[in-house]
């Protein structure tokens, strides 16, 4: 498979540091859990969750929203505004929460939205040099990005994780025809290598869906992550392929009970 450049969305940059290691087993239990798996893995990669005021006291709550009908008025999770949500924020997504790093989740970048997050400039270097090429970009920008990612999001990768083999496949599905041109939907799928492991009970998929315009490989794809596998929301793939770019999903399973999702 040809190489394809892939961009980094963010909203905002949370720092995290190290965790107290605790109590998680050294291996999942029959009884595993989707939050002990997460919790076991943000040990590994040294990552502690903020601890954050209450949600009425949170300084980044978007001012325009209150709490959706039949929540804790105490701690609500669901919020909305007059209009029901945001009247451009794409079909079917009709709430705004908290994610456990304390940012506010919307599809707006106006401050009365996002509070005091500042949006990264992700065609400005930190020196502020302005990327006007893909040489540049590659060179100066991606390599920066990258590595916030590392000390501001992800976390150390775990030693043991180094000599990891991914086996990856790419299978064609069908060309689709739209009023913004011809796009081909592909399957990706990676096989992760657990020979080494043999206690584990279930071989892990990594699962994505990538479309891209037709005959083109070497464009920019936009990435979505999911934790369950639902329909490609159509508002994503048409801003994406009307501008020559690529759009792909990757679905993040739970390793431990992947046959869930399969």
């Amino acid at each position: 498979m040809k190489n394809l450049l892939f961009f980094l969305c963010f909203t905002g940059v949370v720092s995290v540091t190290a965790q107290t290691k605790t109590s998680i087993p050294a291996f999942p239990p029959d009884s595993v859990t989707a939050r002990m798996d997460r919790d076991q893995m943000l040990q590994q990669l040294g990552i502690t969750l903020p601890q954050l005021p209450s949600v009425w006291e949170d300084p980044n709550r978007p001012s325009h929203i209150k709490p959706m009908e039949k929540e804790d008025l105490q701690n609500p999770n669901r919020w909305t505004d007059d209009t029901g949500y945001l009247p451009d924020s794409p079909s079917g997504y009709l709430l705004i929460n908290r994610a456990e790093m304390g940012l506010w989740l919307n599809y707006r970048e106006d401050p009365l939205y996002t509070g005091v997050y500042t949006p990264l400039n992700l065609l400005r270097t930190t020196t502020g040099k302005d990327i006007t090429s893909a040489g540049e970009w590659k060179e100066a920008r991606y390599p920066e990005l990258m590595q916030q990612c590392k000390e501001e999001i992800w976390g150390e990768v775990p030693a043991a994780a180094a000599g990891l083999q991914v086996n990856w496949n790419r299978e064609y599905v069908n060309t689709t025809d739209t009023v913004y041109g011809l796009y081909e939907k592909y399957i990706l799928t990676g096989e992760v290598d657990t020979s080494l492991w043999p206690q584990v009970k279930n071989k892990p998929v990594i699962y994505g869906e990538l479309y891209l315009p037709e005959g083109k490989e070497d464009v920019p794809v936009i990435i979505q992550y999911a934790w369950f596998r639902f329909p490609t929301h159509p508002v994503y793939l048409e801003e994406c392929i009307s501008r020559g770019w690529g759009f792909s999903v990757w679905i993040v399973p739970l390793c431990n009970l992947i046959t869930e999702l399969t």
